[in-house]
């Protein structure tokens, strides 16, 4: 996992996208809490409380809503991306927002994956890797599309 969060920490700065500020703390989020990219790319400005530490779901699920508490340290990434990108939001703009403000659409989420770096292609497949056991929507999901052309880990 080490690997991923590095390639995905060493995105190039562009003048078209903010993802090079988004994805580190996007995907932190998907591993930490094991929410969905979806239920992530849906999340306002309000339904992060960072007196708590805690992200508010709303419609997850069975359409339900849903308290998902943050580790300290992804709490301060949060606050610290909405200091460098919320500065003039409202309430109601979205906390991952695309360049221009609109929602990210959920496609934009497998074809960065497509082509990572070498360093990253030893991954193994499934949640039976050593140490900690991530979510199964980030540890089973994501690793598949590594890869060039999206063919998975080699």
């Amino acid at each position: 996992m080490a690997r991923i969060f590095k390639a995905i920490d060493l995105w190039e700065d562009s003048f078209y996208t903010n993802r090079n500020l988004i994805d580190p703390i996007f995907f932190r989020l998907l591993y930490g809490t094991g929410m969905r990219v979806s239920e992530a790319l849906n999340l306002l400005v309000k339904d992060f409380n960072p007196a708590e530490g805690i992200l508010t779901v709303y419609h997850a699920k069975n359409n339900k809503d849903r308290l998902v508490p943050l580790s300290l340290s992804l709490s301060h990434q949060i606050m610290e991306l909405a200091e460098k990108i919320h500065k003039f939001s409202k309430d109601t703009d979205y906390l991952f927002p695309s360049i221009n403000g609109s929602r990210i659409d959920l496609s934009n989420y497998i074809p960065p994956f497509q082509g990572v770096s070498p360093s990253c292609r030893n991954i193994p497949y499934g949640c039976r890797s050593e140490g900690t056991r991530p979510s199964p929507q980030f540890c089973c999901k994501m690793p598949q599309t590594l890869g060039s052309g999206g063919r998975g880990v080699d």
